[in-house]
């Protein structure tokens, strides 16, 4: 049986999976943005309240990449390579 702290638990992080995912997709409509800059840009829009970890959304890129939501390009800049092939 599962008690009410555990599904709110899970509510909740559906919650933040799924507004991680509307901000990552606003963000990249404005432009194409690397990983870090996309971290960057949330949390200017969040005013600090929120930056995302690299472990949570570099997963969420690659979901978004297989869902055909996005596309990854290889980008040189400065001399730095960044993205896929």
């Amino acid at each position: 049986m599962v008690g009410a702290s555990e599904s709110s638990g899970s509510s909740r992080s559906n919650i933040i999976r799924e507004s991680l995912r509307q901000l990552v997709l606003r963000v990249l409509a404005e432009r194409p943005y690397h990983g870090y800059e996309i971290m960057n840009r949330i949390e200017e829009i969040t005013y600090g309240a929120w930056r995302p970890a690299p472990g949570t959304l570099y997963p969420l890129l690659d979901q978004l990449k297989r869902e055909g939501l996005i596309r990854v390009e290889r980008m040189d800049k400065e001399g730095v390579k960044g993205g896929e092939g």
